[in-house]
């Protein structure tokens, strides 16, 4: 019988074997072997019907199972053959049974050599199957294997993800796409082949640093874009066998809040990574740690994580770093990141290669050309460069320009000659042809291109350069109406944008319409139509959509010549934001969920923008107009604004609670808007005495939260702003607005003890923020509380403690009458305060203003028995020894018990340094002698496996043997062999110590 294989072919082969087995009934017994094998083929070929059922077999299965039930049905077969000759079939007359066929066994003797050989045939299928079975059930295994592998590697991927997005979510590869497909092909291969790039690129070289400073629009950005693709290329195997890692920075003036020291280094840390096959355990460490807190990375954390990767690439570690002089200097970020990134190319052992762009500005060129090994090569775009980009962009005018090849080479010549190495002007200069209707009018404009070519310093490029913005905006203003209007309105918004604009935001934006209740669709304009207009001025990046200005000189330029070409800018764009915050869409007020917020924003994706810069636009306002007032006057709207700023600001998650609270004031302080704010407050919107003004009973009512029964409102006049009972000037003492501070402040009957929700005054709030100036200025006032507590026992030097902010805590100390030692609900003083967030070396200067407030008590113990050397163990060895060394020596069993605790604690943290140091200075009274049971230092050090810790309490031999001993079988239970062996080896205990079922403490411990 053939078997093309189905599942029906496997039934049929066990029907045969089932069979035979019915035919072997009342068999003798020299062959009842074969009849026990027959039965085991039929087991087995039950199984492979189940299995093959369920699986999907290849046809490679399939050939081969076909193969095996082919020998199966070929033995049996022969089975029954031999079982004919044997046997006969006779018929039965017992009543009992019936008629019927049965099988009689003939009287014959059997040939040994014919059942042997059936046995083994039969054994060989039953191994073949089982087998077979064998190897579908490991491979069902492996695919089950495989597909939770890939499960795994999701679940992998996405923690990976979630992990590099929380170091930071800024990426660069989308700006590197755009900046090169703007490169002409065949550009900047003069500083790739030059003398300078490829000593740096040497292995051998010494020279790790390549600085290449320029003037404004020499090209250094395309020319970062072609390095950095350069690098990319040019060591892809390397990338591949981590040998070499490539990260790149682009800084831009317009992201300086999103390309602060911390976010600019987690970046490089991430882009590092981000090459790595699997992450760090120091990242997914840091990680977890600070998911738990909800914290970010500390400053100590991204230097170490960036000493550790640079150390996981064996060959060379490759920074490009676009625009230093686009860096933000004001808040330390340029010489913060230059020095860092310096520091460890001096200190790593793999190479640490910098590229770096910039403006000629002295600071920036002295940090680099100082350096021995920093090699320099200054950038302008060479005549090749700017000829290809002018053949590759000549296209663009007009169709008498695409026909006259002579006309082309003499643009092509002029605009070269001209530029003198300015890439940028010779975009400009080309775009301005584009309105040149004849040849005659082509080469006057390039007469006058070459006759601004006055000189080759920087001083008169920059010259050049703005007046070839003066003929770019002199074309914007002569177009026709609808155009100019269009390109002045897009310069407006681009130009004083907070941050770059995508460019359906600025579509957005530019189809609003003054005190309109929603967006008009209709009256949005189309991109080309944008651009067309702008002269030049504005590009998009494709890859990001941002819609920007062609470079930060246009930006310089406009900003200088605002009150010329732009007098209205911040006021349209404050009367533009006021409206489209107005918008009926967000009447609903502040969202209930996040993905809720999710949806707003998705749905009106101006809102996050203009919900955010409301602020800075209408500060920067001629006036307060009539839509700023309208806006608040719709608290819905206004509190939804608030919703979005305060979630962004401070936390990052939704804020949903609380928000009724906010009132007209409260919103406008929120804002820091002065002048609105007064406005209000003439407007009698806050009533500070204990009746209403006359005539301003209407504007209070609508400020009243309307669960407050009306006949209290007289008696307290805060319980209009009840919920959180936050007043205005708490709001602008939690933002620093001071001189909002200083308008409430001169009204009469304003209280400054003002108490919200939980006990907090102005005070406490401008604290905790660090807002020194606010904190002199509520200082100033005759009847402020300077140690009042709020419902935790708190005063404001405890939240200037627990906020970290040393300058506030300095100005709090200053003054007459502050209790230094005050306790809160816990027992906690300030320093305790302090010490017990755990923070790190980096953030110690509160505790140093502490102590040196002349009546410091730094034995001060709290209700649970702590002191501020027990809790100075969290961050690191110098907070111990500063406060060892201010220590006192003093009989008491409380401060005794600190010391022992603090051992305990920095047992367990394996912080070997410390334990040194509480051990060497007696005045601490740390007795090991008694410093036993359960939380002994030597116990917790053994038990979390801190053998050099348990080196070092040996080492002192005042542990009691009978403490030793304990924790010995303690740490055996667990299988600390290393630690047994130390007691051991450096202890007092006996080597031939049992417990009670006679096991020494090795065998305990390799038992487990």
């Amino acid at each position: 019988m053939s078997f093309g294989f189905g599942v029906g072919d496997v039934l049929a082969v066990l029907k045969l074997a089932n069979k035979v087995r019915k035919d072997f009934f009342g068999a003798p017994k020299q062959v009842q072997d074969v009849c026990d094998e027959v039965r085991n083929l039929s087991i087995v070929l039950s199984d492979v019907d189940v299995t093959v059922s369920e699986c999907e077999l290849t046809q490679a299965q399939q050939n081969d199972l076909a193969e095996i039930l082919s020998s199966c049905q070929t033995v049996l077969q022969d089975l029954e053959q031999v079982l004919g000759k044997f046997t006969e079939l006779s018929s039965t007359n017992d009543p009992s049974l019936g008629m019927r066929a049965r099988r009689v066994w003939k009287q014959l003797k059997w040939e040994p050599g014919d059942i042997r050989e059936l046995r083994e045939r039969i054994v060989s299928v039953v191994s073949l199957l089982h087998a077979y079975l064998g190897g579908i059930s490991s491979r069902a295994i492996l695919a089950t294997q495989k597909g939770v592998d890939r499960l795994n590697e999701r679940e992998d991927d996405k923690t990976r993800s979630e992990i590099l997005n929380w170091l930071t979510p800024t990426e660069y590869a989308t700006q590197q796409h755009d900046f090169i497909n703007r490169k002409q092909e065949g550009t900047g291969r003069w500083l790739l082949d030059s003398t300078e790039y490829q000593t740096w690129i040497d292995p051998t070289s010494d020279q790790r640093t390549l600085f290449c400073p320029g003037m404004p629009g020499a090209g250094k950005t395309i020319l970062t874009a072609i390095v950095i693709d350069d690098l990319l290329t040019r060591f892809a195997s390397g990338l591949a066998s981590l040998d070499i890692g490539i990260a790149y920075i682009y800084f831009n003036f317009r992201r300086h809040d999103q390309q602060r020291y911390p976010e600019v280094m987690l970046s490089v840390l991430k882009q590092l990574c981000q090459s790595l096959p699997s992450l760090p355990c120091f990242l997914a460490d840091l990680w977890n740690s600070h998911k738990k807190k909800q914290t970010r990375p500390t400053a100590g954390d991204i230097v170490r994580g960036l000493e550790e990767v640079v150390q996981a690439y064996a060959n060379r570690v490759f920074i490009v770093v676009d625009a230093v002089d686009e860096s933000s200097s004001n808040d330390g970020t340029r010489s913060r990141v230059l020095k860092e990134l310096l520091r460890l190319q001096d200190e790593s052992s793999t190479p640490l290669l910098l590229f770096a762009t910039s403006r000629y500005m002295p600071d920036i060129m002295e940090t680099f050309r100082s350096r021995s090994t920093t090699i320099s090569v200054d950038i302008r775009a060479s005549r090749h460069d700017i000829e290809q980009y002018v053949d590759g962009n000549i296209g663009t005018l007009l169709p008498f320009v695409r026909r006259n090849l002579a006309l082309q080479t003499e643009i092509k010549d002029a605009i070269s000659e001209a530029v003198d190495g300015m890439f940028l002007l010779a975009q400009i200069y080309l775009h301005s042809l584009g309105d040149k209707t004849t040849p005659k009018s082509v080469r006057t404009t390039l007469t006058d291109f070459k006759e601004r070519n006055s000189g080759s310093s920087e001083a008169s490029k920059v010259q050049t350069l703005r007046r070839a913005y003066d003929d770019a905006m002199v074309r914007i203003v002569g177009q026709r109406p609808g155009f100019k209007d269009l390109a002045l309105r897009a310069l407006s918004w681009i130009s004083c944008a907070t941050r770059p604009l995508t460019t359906v935001e600025l579509q957005h934006a530019l189809a609003v319409e003054i005190g309109a209740p929603e967006l008009d669709y209709d009256n949005m304009p189309e991109v080309d139509d944008i651009l067309g207009a702008c002269a030049g001025l504005v590009t998009v990046d494709e890859e990001s959509d941002i819609i920007r200005l062609v470079h930060y000189t246009t930006q310089e330029y406009l900003e200088n010549t605002r009150s010329q070409w732009l007098p209205d800018a911040e006021d349209d764009i404050t009367r533009i934001s006021a409206t489209y915050l107005s918008f009926q869409v967000f009447s609903s007020g502040p969202c209930r969920s996040a993905g809720e917020l999710r949806r707003r924003n998705r749905r009106n994706p101006l809102y996050p923008l203009v919900a955010l810069s409301f602020a800075h636009y209408a500060s920067r306002a001629s006036r307060v107009w009539p839509e700023v007032v309208d806006f608040f006057e719709l608290k819905p709207n206004a509190r939804a604004a608030y919703q979005y700023c305060v979630s962004d600001k401070i936390c990052r998650n939704l804020t949903v609670f609380g928000l009724s609270w906010l009132e007209i004031v409260q919103l406008a302080t929120y804002f820091g808007l002065v002048d609105v704010v007064d406005s209000f407050l003439r407007q009698g919107y806050l009533n500070t005495g204990t009746k209403e003004e006359p005539g301003k009973a209407q504007d209070s009512a609508l400020n009243r939260d309307d669960s407050i029964p009306s006949s209290l409102v007289g008696i307290h006049p805060w319980l209009a702003f009840k919920v959180s009972n936050q007043t205005p000037l708490h709001v602008a003492s939690t933002w620093g607005h001071i001189e909002i501070a200083r308008l409430l402040l001169a009204r009469p009957g304003i209280d400054v003890n003002a108490l919200d929700s939980r006990g907090s005054t102005p005070l406490h709030e401008a604290a905790i923020m660090g807002h020194g100036e606010t904190v002199e200025l509520l200082l100033s006032c005759s009847e402020i509380e300077i140690n009042r507590r709020d419902a935790n026992g708190n005063t404001p030097l405890h939240c200037a403690a627990c906020g970290k902010q040393a300058g506030v805590a300095r100005i709090l100390l200053s003054r007459p009458g502050i209790l230094v030692n005050a306790r809160n609900n816990t027992g906690s003083t300030p320093l305790l305060f302090h010490l017990a967030a755990q923070w790190c070396d980096s953030q110690l200067d509160v505790m140093e203003v502490l102590l040196n407030a002349p009546d410091i008590d730094i034995h001060a113990v709290d209700d649970n028995g702590d002191t501020a050397l027990s809790f100075a163990v969290f961050s690191g060895p110098h907070p111990v020894k500063r406060l060892i060394r201010c220590w006192t020596a003093k009989a008491s069993a409380q401060w005794q018990y600190s010391g022992t605790k603090a051992l305990q604690r920095a047992s367990r943290g394996n912080q070997v340094e410390i334990v040194e140091m509480l051990l060497a200075d007696d005045r601490l009274g740390i007795d090991l002698a008694a410093d036993v049971g359960r939380d002994s230092a030597i116990s917790t050090a053994a038990v979390w496996n801190r053998v050099d810790i348990v080196r070092v309490l040996l080492d002192t031999a005042q542990i009691p043997v009978s403490e030793q001993e304990r924790v010995m079988f303690m740490a055996a239970a667990r299988g600390l062999a290393v630690v047994v062996k130390l007691f051991i080896e450096r202890g007092a205990v006996s080597t031939g110590i049992t417990d009670s079922t006679g096991r020494t403490p090795l065998e305990v411990a390799r038992r487990h």
